[in-house]
C-alpha cells in the first residue's frame, strides 16, 4: 500500500470536497467520516484510517 505524495495529496483533496474516494488499503471500501461535517475519515470495510487534522 505505498502511496505516493501525489496520490496522497489527491485523496485528501477529495475527502474535503466530500467526494467518493475508494480505500487504498482494501480496494472494496470506501472511506467515509466518522460522522457528518467530521474530520476523521474510516473505510466502510477494513480499518484503514485517516485524520485531516
Amino acid at each position: 500500500m505505498e502511496m505516493s505524495n501525489k496520490e496522497i495529496g489527491d485523496m485528501i483533496r477529495k475527502l474535503r470536497k466530500g467526494e467518493l474516494v475508494h480505500c487504498p488499503q482494501c480496494e472494496k471500501g470506501v472511506i467515509v467520516p466518522k460522522k457528518p461535517n467530521e474530520i476523521h475519515f474510516r473505510c466502510n470495510v477494513c480499518d484503514f484510517a485517516i485524520n485531516l487534522d
